[in-house]
């Protein structure tokens, strides 16, 4: 007996400890109407820093990043061109530069040859006046240009852009001796994909026209032609 009762003292002894440490949790606690909820300004404010913070991640996807081409490039360019006129056409091909003036722009020059077809097309009528009417893939050409390159909406591994600049070009149709100075304003479109760190390919299409001035009595014509070319860019840092 003398034991049982001794045991019953100490359960009692623990459950009266629990039932303490119980009650003084409780009153330490902040009720809970004493919590401050948030306010709807504060709302408003969280849900306008995330919108912006979305938007910022949208137009940083679709504008150019400072890794689409490098600060400067060497390029090729390969295909084909078609004039009307005195405009020289057939196979096409450029070398180019691209040094960086901003994030978004690149300066491009660049040099070309165009080989056609160098058949005679020019004749003298019955009152002396010497015409010419060439095909579309006649005459040769050397072009220097220099111009703008701007890359726009580039995701992920594509680069599209727009160029546009001008151009000084000597054609030249042998079998007729005929020789010719042309300045043509040149605007393009075209999209590349990078392969590897330094190696990015594409294509590319462009119009151009402008004026030119060529000999044996002809004078001054109108250039009017279009390429479409293969590309390959190398950068060099």
């Amino acid at each position: 007996m003398t034991r049982l009762r001794a045991l019953a003292v100490v359960v009692a002894a623990l459950v009266a400890t629990a039932a303490g440490a119980t009650a003084a949790r409780a009153q330490s606690a902040p009720p809970a109407s004493l919590v401050p909820a948030p306010t709807a300004a504060a709302v408003v404010e969280t849900a306008a820093i995330e919108g912006d913070a979305s938007r910022s991640g949208e137009a940083s996807a679709a504008t150019p990043s400072g890794d689409v081409a490098g600060e400067r490039e060497l390029g090729l360019r390969l295909g084909a061109a078609m004039g009307s006129g005195l405009t020289p056409g057939g196979l096409r091909f450029t070398g180019l530069m691209l040094y960086r003036m901003s994030a978004a722009d690149w300066f491009e020059g660049s040099l070309g040859f165009t080989f056609g077809n160098p058949d005679a097309s020019c004749f003298a009528d019955r009152d002396g006046a010497f015409t010419c009417d060439p095909g579309a893939v006649s005459g040769a050409g050397i072009d220097l240009g220099a111009g703008v390159r701007r890359f726009v909406a580039v995701r992920g591994q594509f680069a599209p852009y727009l160029r546009a600049g001008l151009g000084v070009r000597v054609a030249r149709y042998s079998d007729d001796s005929l020789t010719g100075l042309a300045m043509p304003v040149v605007a393009g479109a075209g999209v590349r994909a990078r392969l590897s760190e330094r190696v990015a390919v594409g294509a590319d299409a462009a119009v151009e026209v402008g004026p030119a001035w060529f000999g044996r009595g002809l004078g001054a014509e109108l250039e009017l032609g279009m390429g479409v070319v293969v590309t390959a860019d190398v950068r060099l840092y």
